[in-house]
């Protein structure tokens, strides 16, 4: 992914996981055509790790706390 797109894309994943109620994260990064996203904390502390097409659509949620 080109760099001025990928920081476009990512500010779309960034609005997208505050939309879903995510307040802070680890760390997002772009492997194998997809956003990964590691630890997403929401307000409530429940944890999870995402993946994310690269227009914000989750397509994988797993819940670690």
């Amino acid at each position: 992914m080109h760099k001025h797109h990928a920081k476009h894309c990512m500010k779309r994943v960034v609005h997208k996981l505050h939309h879903m109620g995510f307040v802070s994260w680890d760390e997002i990064e772009w492997d194998d055509g997809y956003w990964e996203v590691d630890d997403a904390r929401r307000a409530d502390g429940s944890q999870y790790d995402l993946k994310l097409t690269r227009h914000g659509k989750v397509v994988h949620s797993e819940k670690e706390r």
